[in-house]
């Protein structure tokens, strides 16, 4: 991360997609090219102290129409992994970071 941070320009920005380390899932069955994954907040606090701003998204794959049965299913799913497993739906983490100017 460090090489990576060195050679962005003043104005460069970054952006890190890698598996949720706190999906419910596991988070190496559809991907085995990653080393490691990473929680979004843990991500984000390195960043920050490294003099970026950074955006955070979860990344949760769904069919483009998904039917009501379908919408209800996530939702629970959201629910119950977030708030009483204390988990994360997303298979996926995005994070935007620009240097601070």
């Amino acid at each position: 991360m460090d090489d990576v941070l060195r050679c962005l320009t003043p104005d460069g920005r970054l952006v890190i997609g890698t598996p949720n380390a706190a999906f419910v899932g596991s988070i190496w069955a559809s991907d085995m090219t990653h080393v490691h994954a990473y929680r979004l907040q843990d991500l984000a606090a390195y960043l920050d102290l490294r003099g970026f701003d950074c955006r955070l998204f979860r990344v949760s794959w769904q069919s483009e129409h998904p039917t009501i049965m379908q919408r209800l299913r996530l939702l629970s799913a959201k629910v119950v992994t977030r708030w009483v497993l204390e988990l994360d739906y997303a298979r996926g983490v995005v994070l935007l970071a620009q240097r601070r100017a």
